[in-house]
């Protein structure tokens, strides 16, 4: 069941975005018109920057597992 599960997510256009997903922040509030999200220049860096005017997708998947 579990390697029908990981086949079908490996074949997800939406879940291969995060093949190389990198964490940026958390999310601190939420709603159904916006969302906040907390940040820091470490984060940042690690995930070479953020460009300008970017999609940026939240997502609490964790990809290893």
């Amino acid at each position: 069941m579990m390697n029908q599960l990981n086949d079908m997510l490996l074949k997800d256009h939406l879940f291969q975005l995060l093949e190389d997903a990198k964490m940026v922040g958390y999310s601190i509030n939420l709603n159904y018109s916006s969302m906040t999200i907390l940040t820091n220049d470490c984060w940042k860096k690690e995930a070479k920057g953020i460009p300008h005017n970017s999609f940026l997708i939240a997502t609490a998947i964790n990809t290893d597992n």
